[in-house]
């Protein structure tokens, strides 16, 4: 009997998941907290506004399958609206995936035929943050080559990580004499001002109160100033206040704060899930920053991850700070669909077919320009 695929697009039917949900994403090869019900339920109520849920849910034999974590919305792409499916998803994200079980195949060319056939009504898919080496791009890349969709994958986030294959004596030993030195002296530096206190925060009876501390001291960081800050918006906010509340209920609270004589300094929010802690935000009071609160957190924050977990996962793009921490860097992908309707057709072949080839164009013509004399005013 051909599998099913149901349309979940209410926020009750998405509840009604809950049961189901993280046992499936266990079986997953990308198990992240940012797939779990409690996540992406939090998302919703905070970011869905003006989207439409669309969660497709894959059955056979009596089982659930696969679960795609989709929604719909309109995109204006070249000035014209166009229906697009894409994850639960923003930059908050970090990682996303399809939930697969043991049948993944079978689930992937379900879907496909389901877009296909029953649900043609779209124009393109823009699946962003997908592991690179994940089972959801490998299978969904050969089963739309199979069936000839147009499809193609741009670069996103390389973020840093690091492995927990040692102690924490021994990883900080493998770190160049300067940075050791640095580490301990902008310590002593600000240990001279005063107090310092390194509180790692896994469960409170007070919890709004040291999510107050966090969003406050979010206020005084160079984040607030770029409009990317946990408080820039309500509905981020929102999203983190609900995901602490329910992190704190399934245990995998993970905060840090650092003080100064009972100031707060510096702050790090981030999860324990499964053996690994996800470091999703950091930030530390700009006035402070020639003591360098946020590497002295860090620091306290990877010695205590060190003695617990078997890796720490820095998230976000590879920075300078983060990579002075590790080499280690996990590649993602943004996977493009496209419909074989005029627009889409006409922007698969700008971006995949023309656009690739102008680069070489545009780097040769910057030579020739540079070669050109310059009139002498």
């Amino acid at each position: 009997m051909k599998p099913t695929v149901e349309i979940v697009d209410t926020w009750e039917g998405l509840q009604a998941l809950a049961p189901v949900w993280n046992s499936l994403l266990a079986q997953s090869d990308v198990d992240v907290p940012f797939l779990t019900h409690e996540w992406l339920t939090a998302w919703w109520e905070s970011f869905g506004r003006g989207r439409e849920l669309f969660v497709l849910v894959v059955k056979g034999e009596g089982k659930i399958w696969a679960i795609a974590p989709l929604m719909r919305t309109v995109r204006r792409r070249w000035g014209i609206p166009l229906r697009t499916v894409e994850f639960l998803a923003n930059r908050h994200s970090c990682r996303t995936s399809f939930l697969l079980g043991p049948e993944k195949e079978a689930a992937i060319a379900r879907l496909v035929d389901f877009f296909q056939g029953e649900f043609p009504e779209w124009d393109e898919w823009e699946l962003i943050l997908l592991p690179e080496n994940s089972d959801t791009l490998r299978l969904l890349q050969a089963e739309l080559s199979r069936r000839g969709i147009f499809h193609g994958t741009m670069p996103d986030l390389l973020s840093p990580y690091i492995p927990i294959e040692t102690t924490w004596k021994e990883f900080l030993a493998s770190k160049s004499s300067h940075f050791r030195s640095e580490l301990r002296r902008k310590r002593r530096r600000l240990e001279k001002r005063g107090r310092c206190d390194l509180q790692l925060i896994r469960e409170t009876e007070n919890l709004q109160a040291i999510l107050g501390r966090i969003f406050r001291l979010t206020t005084k960081t160079w984040t607030y100033e770029l409009g990317t800050a946990l408080v820039s918006r309500p509905e981020v906010r929102q999203f983190y206040t609900r995901l602490a509340e329910r992190a704190q209920e399934r245990g995998w609270l993970y905060f840090a704060l650092l003080t100064l004589e009972g100031q707060d300094l510096a702050f790090e929010y981030s999860l324990r899930y499964k053996g690994k802690v996800y470091n999703l935000k950091i930030g530390y009071d700009a006035e402070f920053r020639k003591f360098s609160p946020g590497l002295i957190l860090k620091a306290f924050v990877l010695e205590q991850a060190f003695q617990e977990a078997r890796e720490f996962d820095l998230l976000g793009q590879a920075s300078e700070f983060k990579q002075r921490w590790t080499p280690y860097l996990r590649h993602h992908v943004d996977l493009l669909v496209f419909n074989r309707h005029l627009v889409p057709w006409s922007r698969y072949l700008w971006q995949f077919q023309v656009k690739p080839h102008l680069r070489p164009l545009s780097r040769v013509w910057n030579r020739v320009r540079a070669l050109i004399p310059r009139p002498v005013k």
